[in-house]
């Protein structure tokens, strides 16, 4: 169940990075489409790449863990918590 639990808020997790990107990189076409000013561009350049690494930090932080820690959330349900897990 731990598994399971923590599987669905990864996913959730690092969904949500994606998802800015995504948005972003819609609103950087349409920008350059319009000929918009290069600080607008830049700053979308910028929100990418934090929303990537973000995504990143979270990937790798799974690749690496050695020994999971589980913990009890919203009454029953078991989760691995990757911030207090121990990693290679």
């Amino acid at each position: 169940a731990a598994i399971t639990e923590t599987t669905l808020a990864l996913s959730y997790e690092i969904n949500t990075p994606f998802s800015i990107i995504s948005g972003l990189l819609e609103l950087l076409e349409s920008d350059l489409q319009k000929n918009a000013g290069l600080d607008s561009i830049k700053d979308k350049f910028y929100r990418i790449r934090e929303n990537f690494n973000r995504a990143n930090a979270i990937t790798n932080k799974l690749l690496n863990i050695k020994s999971p820690f589980v913990e009890t959330v919203h009454g029953n349900v078991k989760m691995i918590n990757i911030d207090k897990s121990e990693y290679k």
